[in-house]
């Protein structure tokens, strides 16, 4: 059991570095230089926040990635924020764990949606931050939502790994 555990986790960093290259190719050559994916993320963002804002009874409103409450910009979305590298490190983890490609698709669908509603809740909560109660959004900003929003994540692979993973069932894998 010790030389397949380790044999796992072997493959799932070697796996995990072709992943994180790759990303790193595919990103820097042509994702970030062509701007498209970060565009309609980071918009699609913003128009659901501002949106969710809205139905809460908030006077919002956004303009060039900046979410404004009764006229005041409160946050703006950077493609840096917009959750696409956490998406991608979500989607990676789950292809570089043995486990059946149906349920890698299915998990990656939901939790990249997921993980795209959490960055805008993310979002409206930041705008909400930093209009009423200014004094906290810098901690809130680096810290608190960057936490849950990992601790999210995490559960999600953990449910995942759980589950569907090829060593699920395994006695001694316990995730």
């Amino acid at each position: 059991k010790t030389l397949e555990k380790k044999q796992l986790i072997k493959s799932f960093l070697l796996k995990g570095i072709l992943v994180y290259v790759l990303w790193q190719i595919a990103f820097i050559g042509f994702i970030k230089p062509d701007g498209s994916i970060d565009s309609f993320l980071t918009t699609s963002e913003l128009q659901v926040a501002t949106w969710g804002l809205k139905n809460m009874g908030v006077a919002a409103h956004n303009l060039n990635n900046i979410i404004y409450i009764d006229g005041s910009p409160a946050v703006r979305l950077e493609h840096s924020c917009n959750g696409l590298e956490l998406i991608v490190l979500y989607i990676g983890f789950l292809l570089c764990f043995p486990g059946n490609i149906k349920s890698k698709v299915v998990y990656s669908i939901i939790g990249g949606v997921f993980l795209f509603f959490a960055n805008v809740l993310r979002e409206m909560l930041l705008a909400l931050n930093y209009h009423y109660f200014h004094s906290t959004f810098e901690f809130n900003h680096k810290y608190t939502y960057a936490v849950l929003t990992y601790i999210l994540v995490f559960l999600f692979w953990k449910h995942w790994l759980q589950r569907y993973s090829l060593v699920a069932n395994k006695e001694g894998y316990n995730f």
